[in-house]
């Protein structure tokens, strides 16, 4: 076998790819670049970042949930579908691992009840994962896979060839590899529909890289380009789009369908979570679909990440590294205010993807400590989970996410659609004090966080604060300290003490069930 296959299929490519009006888009774009993109400005002069309304918009939502689900729940075998890199070499791994897929029906997924799990956590927004690396589409896409890992032989690997019965598919037509081809529903379709419906605002997840569909064997994480393909015909060194056009091109026609697809197939979307990167030979490719996607989304915010190899400068008026509107700190908590526009991703278990063991789970002090905390910064949170094979959630995972709801549903202000400080987002006489404010910078949110590492009041049931200073003859709240039958709020001592403001803390707060640690917010007149 050669190690590209120039003809086959050629004449009928347009056609199994795309259909519509996202095939005439798509053809008026070129399949190679042939733009220079400079340092310090994006490839396309007429490139727009997402508009400053829809921005401001997003800043409002704050706490989010990323859902990574997708064939790789069908195991239960964590991270997501990283298990396939992790076996590069072992063909029977593999071979296996894909199997699962074309006989999967995860019978209990009901995207009203994730909506309403979301809604009791307080979540406002969600990053679904249409696609992640193992290839499965949860979304119904007209495109399809041509060229297909085949198994078998004295090695267990046969190289690459048509996607066939034993890939799920029919022989010389493709297959879709998607959750609409295998059990017949638009997983990403039926989840946009319901959160719509209440009230929360979708984003979506999407893969670049894509280990099932050989065409797109390049990047360096691929199972079987960095592993089984070494030296052989099929080996990612001996393919280019100038040594391999027909498969380059299909390659970049699929991806380019698909994010249009992701994009336009279900109204307006909060934001996308592009991820992964393939090498530079494909960045002029990149650059074209990026700036397609920006046509088509004009008011969905990009993640700055595997768009291309512009970055540009990344600072406060870029809002982010090259075309993107925001980055994403992954699995660490900046320990101050980053510029830009940024939301941190953090797992609530070991992994993003469903883990099966409940002592992995984070609890949902954890939460709540960590959002209160991004938040004073300036940033996002987003809080990660996956359901099971099934498609139901962990329950420590709804346990974790029902307290921070409860927690939001009392001190929620001083988290949505509030700003940081202008001069400081904690306080430097009490280190455990984070601060938000309103927009109209009227109130200022003094958020007294305990547990994991924060320091402890000197004095007891005294709280001073060094940065803000309450309006003269203001009353300060603390959210949830109410009289238990009429439901009241009771107002807080305060007074001036030199140059701090010292607050009492109620030594009755037990008393009080709506009073939630780890976070106790102080609300404070500032004018």
């Amino acid at each position: 076998r050669q190690m590209c296959i120039r003809d086959r299929y050629q004449r009928r490519v347009r056609g199994l790819l795309v259909n519509g009006m996202v095939l005439l888009v798509l053809l008026l774009l070129p399949l190679a670049a042939s733009v220079d993109p400079g340092p310090t400005a994006p490839p396309n002069s007429d490139y727009l970042w997402a508009s400053p309304d829809a921005v401001e918009a997003w800043h409002d939502l704050k706490f989010g949930l990323r859902i990574h689900w997708g064939s790789y729940a069908i195991n239960g075998i964590g991270p997501e579908s990283w298990p396939l890199n992790a076996n590069a070499m072992n063909a029977s791994f593999l071979q296996w691992y894909w199997s699962q897929a074309p006989h999967w029906n995860p019978s209990r997924y009901d995207a009203s009840s994730w909506i309403d799990l979301m809604n009791r956590a307080g979540i406002k927004y969600f990053d679904f994962t249409t696609k992640h690396h193992e290839g499965f589409s949860m979304f119904e896409t007209n495109t399809k896979v041509l060229d297909c890992w085949q198994w078998g032989g004295q090695s267990g690997f046969g190289g690459i060839g048509p996607c066939d019965s034993n890939t799920g598919g029919k022989a010389q037509e493709g297959i879709h590899f998607s959750s609409q081809e295998v059990f017949g529903r638009d997983v990403t379709g039926e989840l946009v529909a319901a959160a719509r419906a209440g009230g929360i605002r979708p984003g979506l997840y999407f893969s670049h890289i894509d280990w099932f569909d050989a065409d797109m064997r390049i990047d360096q994480w691929n199972p079987l380009g960095t592993g089984l393909c070494k030296g052989q015909p099929c080996d990612p060194g001996n393919y280019s789009q100038a040594s391999c056009p027909a498969e380059w091109n299909r390659f970049v026609l699929r991806h380019r369908a698909q994010i249009m697809e992701v994009l336009t197939k279900y109204g307006e979307i909060l934001e996308i979570s592009f991820d992964m990167n393939f090498p530079p030979e494909f960045d002029s490719a990149m650059f074209d679909t990026v700036r397609l996607a920006r046509e088509v989304a004009p008011k969905t915010l990009f993640r700055g990440r595997g768009m291309g190899g512009y970055k540009g400068d990344c600072n406060d008026k870029t809002t982010a590294c090259g075309m993107g509107d925001y980055e994403t700190p992954e699995e660490v908590f900046p320990d101050k205010p980053l510029p830009g526009n940024w939301q941190v991703i953090y797992h609530g278990s070991n992994f993003m993807s469903f883990d099966p063991n409940p002592a992995n789970y984070q609890n949902g002090s954890f939460i709540v400590w960590h959002l209160v905390d991004i938040v004073s910064k300036g940033g996002l949170m987003e809080i990660g989970y996956g359901p099971d094979a099934e498609g139901e959630f962990h329950p420590k995972a709804v346990e974790a996410l029902e307290y921070a709801g409860r927690w939001l549903a009392t001190n929620g202000e001083a988290i949505y659609s509030t700003r940081p400080m202008a001069s400081r987002w904690n306080d430097t006489a009490s280190s455990m004090v984070r601060y938000t404010r309103s927009k109209d910078n009227i109130w200022v949110y003094a958020s007294m966080l305990v547990g994991f590492g924060s320091a402890g009041l000197e004095h007891q049931n005294s709280l001073p604060l060094a940065d803000v200073t309450p309006k003269p003859g203001s009353a300060v709240r603390l959210f949830g300290y109410e009289d238990e039958a009429t439901r009241q709020p009771i107002n807080v001592e305060w007074r001036r003490e030199g140059n701090l403001t010292v607050i009492t803390v109620p030594g009755d707060l037990e008393d009080h069930p709506a009073v939630m640690g780890p976070g106790y917010v102080f609300k404070i007149q500032i004018k």
